[in-house]
């Protein structure tokens, strides 16, 4: 009975910490300016493009709805469906998936969060203009991102500058988000069963 009871107890702690470990998502661009986002869990770091073939990778995107808005699928849609019908259920289910991420935001960290333009163009009117129109977008982007995410402050660069020579034009920027597992299993179960709910209304004779 005592081993019994050992072993259960053994198995709760150990699903409390594997549930508490951090996953890390890093966010960067690379010298090409392409975007990069890779994943970190214990010791082993995931590319940005999961085998597409993988049954598991196929089972996450069905029941999260992120099949539903990927191109060929709403160009199916699109001829088996007409236009409005297929573009209200996309609208829908992007603003449910937006919406979700946004709140698992909400619980995570960003330890590193570095962005460093350096506007150039080919001549010194039009860099200041290119640098106010920079200034304009970014800075709005910037302050809807610290009201969601935590962001480590000792960690926070953001730099955005003028080359008046038009020879250094720079876009660089580098992000390491850290949220627990059992936050990223929450969310994503959430987004399965609103995703499950539409299915099933979906399917409803009208």
């Amino acid at each position: 009975m005592w081993i019994f009871l050992g072993i259960l107890l053994f198995l709760a702690v150990l699903i409390t910490v594997i549930l508490m470990l951090p996953i890390y998502v890093i966010i960067k661009t690379d010298q090409n300016g392409e975007l990069i986002i890779r994943y970190r869990f214990l010791f082993k770091t995931y590319g940005e493009n999961p085998d597409p073939n993988n049954k598991i990778v196929k089972t996450l995107k069905e029941a999260s709805g992120i099949t539903q808005i990927e191109k060929n699928t709403i160009n199916t849609d699109l001829k088996k469906l007409g236009f409005l019908e297929n573009l209200s259920d996309t609208v829908s289910l992007l603003t449910t998936l937006i919406k979700g991420v946004v709140d698992l935001l909400h619980y995570a960290t960003a330890k590193v969060f570095r962005l460093n333009i350096i506007c150039a163009e080919e001549d010194a009117a039009q860099t200041a203009i290119s640098y106010g129109k920079c200034y304009a977008i970014v800075s709005p982007i910037i302050s809807l991102v610290n009201s969601i995410v935590k962001i480590k402050k000792s960690n926070f660069n953001v730099n955005i500058s003028c080359d008046y020579t038009g020879q250094n034009k720079t876009f660089q920027f580098e992000t390491v988000l850290v949220i627990r597992l059992f936050r990223a299993l929450s969310a994503f179960f959430k987004l399965a069963y609103k995703q499950a709910v539409r299915l099933n209304k979906k399917a409803q004779p009208k």
